[in-house]
């Protein structure tokens, strides 16, 4: 807006923008109220369609689906006695900070219960090719947004009290942004000298709403990302760009479904008795790309 703005100016006189009357975290509730999704007791947000896919593997009855403007979820009401909650990251429905008012309709939405919240997303890497079709667990997580809104509350850096540290090898110091434009080789240099090695747009409003609720002590957080692609921090790693994020994600499913079989497995979801060993990973099986 500072550098810009004569030109906004002119181009506010062009394009009509229209804001809805609803905040994000009312349209959430207005959701969750119409199809009666009440008190789940496991919320994974991300890559819906390898939780689902995991779930209707093993045996477990279809789940009802709903969807609309607002979300896209599949809403199971006994899995072993639980109420578990499936939601779709794809389209703008949960972009970036919408994100957190999502996290906040949950607990609204959930009076009776402590939801066990599992997050995982597709993220980029700073600098670090190596972690391409990787996925990490972050332990650090800060906004590096240059120009990030402030709600009053919370904090521009977050530990997290990640339980997928111990399901996954690699940990990461993690960032969200608002926008990818951002995502400048300057910026990537900015960030990786923070020590900053993944980057996405989600899991910081996320936590951030976590931390910031009154609840947010009782809730257990297993937040992962898939690195899809490279933001390279100096012009020679340009060669790994946002092109093979979707080749990432088609040769990553068994990956991303053995991801959800331990955390499952962990929350008490899946009974041992019933689940079969874990699905072999393929590096390079082409099931295609999966519903984040």
């Amino acid at each position: 807006k500072r550098k810009h703005r004569v030109r906004l100016r002119s181009f506010s006189q062009s394009l009509k923008v229209y804001m809805s009357s609803l905040s994000p975290r009312s349209e959430y509730l207005s959701f969750f109220e119409k199809y009666h999704i009440r008190n789940p007791d496991v919320v994974v947000i991300g890559f819906m369609g390898d939780a689902s896919s995991m779930l209707a593997e093993i045996g477990f009855e279809r789940p009802e689906t709903f969807s609309d403007e607002s979300l896209r979820v599949l809403w199971y009401r006994n899995v072993n006695g639980k109420r578990v909650l499936l939601i779709s990251i794809n389209g703008n429905r949960i972009f970036a900070s919408r994100s957190g008012d999502l996290v906040e309709a949950i607990y609204d939405s959930s009076p009776d219960s402590r939801p066990l919240v599992t997050f995982l997303g597709s993220a980029g890497a700073i600098g670090a090719p190596e972690l391409l079709g990787k996925i990490v667990a972050p332990t650090r997580v800060m906004s590096a947004d240059p120009f990030p809104s402030e709600k009053g509350h919370g904090a521009l850096i977050h530990l997290v009290r990640n339980r997928a540290v111990g399901l996954v090898r690699l940990q990461s110091t993690h960032a969200s942004v608002e926008s990818v434009v951002v995502e400048t080789t300057e910026w990537a240099k900015r960030i990786k000298s923070r020590r900053v090695n993944t980057v996405d747009q989600e899991l910081y409003h996320v936590i951030d709403a976590i931390h910031a609720s009154p609840r947010g002590a009782e809730t257990d957080v297993y937040a992962a990302v898939l690195v899809t692609d490279n933001v390279a921090a100096d012009v020679t790693g340009i060669h790994v760009t946002l092109e093979a994020a979707e080749e990432t994600i088609a040769d990553t499913a068994k990956l991303r479904q053995n991801f959800f079989l331990n955390v499952f497995r962990t929350q008490g979801i899946l009974k041992d008795a019933k689940v079969p060993e874990d699905v072999p990973q393929r590096e390079h099986s082409r099931t295609g790309t999966s519903d984040r």
